[in-house]
C-alpha cells in the first residue's frame, strides 16, 4: 500500500526567534508517511535563513525539506500560494512560522482520513502556546457532507471554524480544481480563502485532539487574543464579502452565498456597535450589488434593511433566531 504524502508549507518572515522551535516539531511527527516541508522566504532582513538551513543540515528525520526565497516581499498569502504550486504531497498543511505542532498532529488528520477517505480537509482543536483553547469543534459531527453546513460555519464567527488556513490538512486537488488561492494585496486574505474553502468543499473531517499551538504576543502575528477575536471576525469577514463581489463563482454556489449573506448582514446588525464606520461603507457596497440580483425573501427582507432601522439588541437577537429556523 502506497504511503500518504503531505506537503507541509511555512511562509518565513524575519521569525529567526521562532523558526527553529517550529521545523522541530515537524521533525518529531510519528506520521508513518512521507512528509514534505516547504520554506518560503518573503525577503527576511534577520537571520531566518541562517537558522533553517543549519537546522536541515543537523536534522536526521525522514523530512524532506526545500527553501524557496522571493525576490520580493508579498505577505504570506502569496508565500502560500507558492508553496502550494511546488508541492509534491496529496494534502498540504500550512504552518505558520512561529507556531508548533504536535508530535501526533500528522498521525490524528491522517487517522481521520483513513476512517473517510472522500474528505477534503481535517480540522483539529487548537491552543494559544499558555494552553488557552482557540477552537474546539464541540457540537461537530465527526464528519461532515453537507455542503450548506460547511458553508455556514466557515462564515460565522461564533462557533464557526477558524478564518485561517492553519490546523487544517487539505486535499491539494481541492485547491487547485478550485483554483482556491491566496488573494494579493489584500487584508485578511487569510479568511477568503478559509471561506472559499468552505464554499468548493464537499465534505471535512473535526476532531477534538488538539494539534496546533499558536503564538499571539508577537509583534506581526495574525492570530489575535481573545479580547480582540470578536472584532477581528467581524471586520475581516466584512473585508471577505467586499472581496468577494469581484470574485467569479459558479451560479449555483452564487445563490448559496446570497442566501448566506443575508444571514450575516442581520448578524452584524446584533453586533453593529463594534464596527466603525469604515466598514460599515463596505458592507453598504455588498448590500448594493447583491441585493439587486437575489430574490426575496423573508431573510433578505430582514437583512436589507438600513443598519440603523432595527436598534434594539433584543429585538436583532430574536429576529436572528428566527432567521436561522427560516429556510432561504
Amino acid at each position: 500500500m502506497e504511503k500518504k504524502a503531505v506537503s507541509i508549507i511555512i511562509p518565513v518572515y524575519n521569525v529567526e526567534d521562532y523558526i527553529l522551535e517550529c521545523l522541530s516539531s515537524i521533525s518529531a511527527q510519528t506520521f508513518e508517511g512521507n512528509i514534505e516541508c516547504i520554506l518560503v522566504d518573503d525577503c527576511s532582513s534577520d537571520k531566518s535563513l541562517d537558522v533553517i538551513r543549519k537546522f536541515i543540515d543537523d536534522d536526521k528525520s525522514k523530512v524532506e525539506y526545500h527553501v524557496i526565497l522571493q525576490e520580493r516581499n508579498q505577505r504570506q498569502g502569496i508565500a502560500r500560494n507558492v508553496g502550494v504550486k511546488n508541492a509534491k504531497g496529496e494534502y498540504i498543511l500550512f504552518v505558520d512560522s512561529d507556531d508548533v505542532i504536535s508530535p501526533h498532529c500528522l498521525e490524528v488528520m491522517f487517522c481521520e482520513i483513513d476512517k473517510h477517505p472522500n474528505a477534503d480537509y481535517v480540522l483539529c482543536s487548537m491552543t494559544d502556546m499558555d494552553g488557552n483553547i482557540s477552537f474546539a469543534p464541540l457540537g461537530y459531527p465527526s464528519f461532515v457532507s453537507n455542503k450548506k453546513w460547511l458553508m455556514r460555519k466557515s462564515l460565522f464567527s461564533e462557533g464557526g471554524i477558524p478564518p485561517g488556513p492553519v490546523n487544517k490538512l487539505i486535499r491539494k486537488s481541492l485547491i487547485l480544481d478550485n483554483d482556491i488561492f491566496f488573494p494579493g494585496n489584500v487584508i485578511f486574505e487569510d479568511v477568503q480563502f478559509s471561506f472559499l474553502l468552505g464554499i468548493y468543499a464537499k465534505s471535512a473531517c473535526f476532531s477534538m485532539e488538539n494539534t496546533y499551538f499558536y503564538r499571539t504576543n508577537r509583534e506581526g502575528s495574525t492570530i489575535t487574543t481573545t479580547a480582540k477575536n470578536m472584532e477581528f471576525g467581524l471586520k475581516s469577514r466584512i473585508i471577505l464579502m467586499h472581496n468577494m463581489i469581484d470574485l467569479t463563482i459558479c451560479e449555483n454556489k452564487r445563490l448559496q452565498f446570497d442566501s448566506l449573506l443575508a444571514k450575516f448582514l442581520l448578524y452584524l446588525k446584533i453586533n453593529e456597535s463594534t464596527i466603525s464606520n469604515q466598514y460599515v461603507e463596505k458592507l453598504c457596497e455588498v448590500k448594493s450589488h447583491f441585493v439587486k440580483k437575489a430574490p426575496v425573501s423573508l431573510g433578505r427582507l430582514l437583512a436589507y434593511l438600513p443598519l440603523t432601522l432595527l436598534r434594539k439588541k433584543t429585538i436583532n437577537r430574536l429576529l436572528y433566531k428566527i432567521l436561522w429556523l427560516v429556510h432561504i
